[in-house]
């Protein structure tokens, strides 16, 4: 679930032009490590770890229940993702939630007066949800049960 999120996130990141230096992990605990990005040769997912193997042959690994956040020292287009919960990511910079093992399913999206100001049904396994239309301020997310408050 978490794994296939990160996945299908870090696949964005490592498309994206490579005008960022480091790649940042926020810790759940505060911690935040530094991951450079010109050195580093391919992330991969495996028994609830990330891993970010270097060109010179050394990896470094991340328990993902231990990620809050990755984010982009300089921009580059996709400035910031927040893990939700397993299923869901969102990012600041460009207004896309994220989706994973969802298919079916309902994303509903509350201003803060309660009101929906949009639904989505949910038609693949992994799939951007384009939040960028709705004007800045706080909205609460809701899919599978899991409320969770963004701010845009």
């Amino acid at each position: 679930m978490k794994k296939i999120l990160l996945l299908f996130v870090t696949g964005a990141m490592l498309s994206l032009p490579s005008a960022a230096q480091n790649l940042l992990i926020n810790g759940k605990d505060g911690s935040t490590t530094d991951l450079n990005l010109e050195n580093l040769r391919k992330i991969t997912f495996s028994k609830g770890n990330m891993k970010a193997s270097y060109s010179d042959g050394t990896y470094s690994e991340y328990a993902l229940s231990t990620i809050g956040k990755l984010a982009f020292e300089t921009g580059t287009g996709l400035n910031s993702i927040e893990i939700m919960d397993g299923h869901l990511a969102y990012s600041s910079q460009n207004g896309t939630a994220f989706v994973t093992d969802s298919k079916g399913s309902n994303l509903t999206v509350y201003n803060i007066s309660g009101k929906v100001v949009l639904q989505k049904q949910i038609s693949t396994d992994a799939e951007s949800v384009d939040l960028s239309g709705l004007q800045d301020g706080f909205y609460l997310l809701r899919l599978n049960g899991i409320t969770v408050k963004i701010r845009k």
